[in-house]
């Protein structure tokens, strides 16, 4: 029994990158073996076990063999006489395809450490393009990738090119797409992403809408002005917060999809709490300066800012994040809301005030306190 640490964890330590978490390849080992030393087995598709004292999972050494369509028609063979490099043939890209064993010794058989330096996101082997889960993972790498220069080799491009005009795409799940979809917006470079499978054709079948408007206009925000586009604006969305759920809708947003996101969201699976984000920051980035203290109030009750406050804190985000200056309306509704989220109600309930006249005492304190945010506002300019 042999064991060695693969994939994601060696190409990181390459890259002088802290992995996220640490994968290893057991070779010439059966399941009862791993079960004599001692392992808890995890059920899935093929023989994983996990470390007790780590936590840390352990494969058998595995090939595959294409039986079906899309990225589950596989059958694999864990048989004890599967070599490492076997293994680490069937994986997606070279620089996912090295391995390290006890001594640290690197075992590189299809180059990975030269597309490393050379910044090349590299296929294994022909049989890349039988998982079209891997289009969506390599333009998931380049969203990683991007920030040391790598860009996809030119024959993994065509490859991609090949498996988007066959019918293998369509085989992935929504919940697939939109869990690689969301993974990328954690990236540094998320905008790569959308770059990528643009340019092989696969975002037309996947994200229709976002690829009509990244392929007619990209004006962002509705304007006909042409920069900044929407793809620069989740550039610079994702320099200013890690949260991908804000990158996510800044997008959309930056794309004018206000009027499809509904239909977008709910295509693909979407959370409804990004559906609900979208909403509001629409309702906030479109709203007109308020004329008064009241049509203030009136737009923060009608976003619920009182009840779900972080949410409206959070569309106010997504709306700063779509402009590189503070529009002067944005600094007004953010003070509107502080002011009405520190009103103080105490005062109304020990008057013994209930029903509607509660309601309307509270609003009278909460104008006011919006009245007073805004002058204040005015005095600050």
């Amino acid at each position: 029994m042999n064991i060695y640490l693969v994939g994601g964890a060696v190409r990181d330590h390459l890259l002088d990158v802290t992995p996220i978490d640490r994968d290893w390849v057991v070779v010439g080992a059966t399941e009862q073996d791993m079960l004599d030393q001692g392992y808890k087995p995890v059920h899935g598709d093929f023989p994983v076990f996990q470390h007790t004292d780590t936590g840390e999972e352990y494969a058998l050494a595995r090939t595959e063999r294409k039986t079906g369509e899309g990225y589950t028609g596989f059958a694999t063979c864990s048989d004890s006489d599967v070599t490492l490099e076997q293994d680490l043939a069937r994986r997606d890209l070279t620089i996912n395809a090295m391995a390290e064993d006890g001594q640290g010794q690197l075992i590189d058989p299809f180059n990975g450490q030269q597309d490393l330096q050379d910044g090349r996101l590299r296929h294994v082997s022909p049989a890349f393009v039988e998982d079209p889960l891997r289009v969506l993972r390599v333009a998931r790498f380049a969203a990683r990738l991007g920030q040391w220069g790598f860009s996809v080799a030119h024959e993994t491009h065509g490859l991609m090119k090949t498996m988007v005009a066959s019918s293998e795409l369509s085989a992935l799940s929504r919940d697939r797409v939109w869990s690689e979809t969301f993974r990328a917006m954690f990236d540094p470079q998320p905008q790569r992403y959308f770059v990528v499978l643009q340019r092989c054709g696969a975002l037309a079948q996947i994200f229709p809408e976002i690829h009509h408007q990244l392929d007619s206009s990209d004006s962002g925000h509705g304007n006909t002005t042409p920069t900044p586009t929407a793809l620069e604006v989740l550039a610079r969305a994702a320099t200013k917060t890690e949260r991908a759920d804000i990158r996510f809708v800044v997008f959309c947003l930056a794309l004018d999809l206000s009027d499809s996101i509904a239909t977008l969201f709910s295509s693909w699976a979407i959370p409804p709490r990004l559906t609900e984000l979208a909403d509001v920051a629409a309702i906030l980035w479109a709203e007109t300066n308020p004329s008064s203290a009241d049509d203030m109030l009136s737009l923060l009750e009608r976003v619920d800012a009182i009840r779900r406050e972080q949410r409206a804190r959070d569309a106010l985000m997504v709306c700063e994040l779509l402009t590189e200056a503070d529009p002067p309306r944005l600094s007004v509704l953010r003070r509107s809301l502080d002011a009405m989220l520190a009103v103080d109600t105490a005062p109304v309930q020990a008057s013994g005030v209930s029903g509607p006249e509660f309601g309307q005492a509270v609003r009278v304190l909460r104008l006011q306190a919006v009245s007073e945010a805004i002058a204040q506002e005015k005095t600050h300019d």
